[in-house]
């Protein structure tokens, strides 16, 4: 069971909307995927979850707070087919002190409890920060994908506060961790800064980005507000680059069989 946590510590780089997609993506090629959001802001958990993450009895506030709670009971099926969520609740102020005193080891540890064939995959969807959270995402993940707004003129800051960040991680807890690549996201090839952008991200990652670029679309954004997949209108540009990206992204992985299964292109 791979598990990619989708990290930058960036905000407004499109993790939430690279995880969701993903995640819709890679279900209808076969995968049973768990999206985890650890991202307060909840912008995963609001699209995905059944009813709003504030009338849920559990989520991952509950993981986090109480060491008694199995993480199955956390976990909601979504509004897509095949894939779950774990969702979150804006409960920051509340959770700071809280999180300060849990190890970095607390999610690998709930992870390791899930019964071996529930999920093919599981997806994390971190904050837009280099704190606790992000670091329990990071000890816990196989992989990790690094979004990339294009046309973002600081679209690279901070890069090297990330690579430092995997780096320690990889040193104290999880050697084994891998750099699946980067994905440029809101990417409109007719503009020139957002060309300019991926050339820097190129060089930046040589070899490590995705061929694939999540575009800039108003239809993204409609079917976030509609709470409906980007695949309800399969024959739209967006719907064949998710198409194709979450083909990629299985390859990488190395799920070659699904990544063949449901194409859209």
């Amino acid at each position: 069971m791979d598990v990619v946590a989708v990290f930058n510590q960036k905000g407004g780089v499109g993790k939430s909307t690279s995880t969701i997609q993903l995640a819709d993506g890679c279900a209808r090629r076969g995968m049973t995927v768990l999206v985890i959001d650890l991202d307060p802001q909840s912008n995963s958990s609001t699209t995905l979850s059944p009813t709003n993450p504030k009338k849920l009895n559990y989520t991952a506030v509950t993981l986090i707070q109480r060491p008694d709670i199995r993480i199955e009971e956390c976990i909601y099926e979504s509004i897509f087919p095949g894939v779950s969520i774990l969702p979150m609740v804006m409960k920051m102020r509340e959770l700071e002190i809280e999180l300060w005193r849990k190890d970095t080891d607390l999610i690998a540890m709930h992870l390791g409890r899930i019964s071996v064939g529930t999920y093919d995959l599981i997806l994390i969807d971190c904050p837009p920060n280099l704190g606790k959270l992000t670091l329990m995402a990071l000890t816990a993940a196989t992989h990790y994908l690094v979004p990339v707004k294009a046309g973002d003129q600081y679209a690279l800051d901070g890069i090297e506060d990330l690579e430092a960040t995997v780096i320690e991680v990889k040193r104290a807890k999880n050697p084994n961790l891998q750099f699946l690549g980067a994905l440029l996201t809101m990417f409109d090839g007719r503009k020139g800064v957002d060309k300019v952008t991926e050339t820097r991200v190129l060089e930046t990652f040589p070899g490590m980005v995705f061929d694939e670029r999540l575009p800039e679309s108003v239809k993204v954004k409609e079917a976030i507000m509609r709470r409906v997949s980007v695949f309800s209108e399969p024959n739209t540009a967006v719907a064949k680059s998710v198409s194709r990206l979450s083909k990629e992204f299985l390859r990488k992985l190395g799920y070659e069989g699904f990544a063949d299964e449901g194409e859209n292109e």
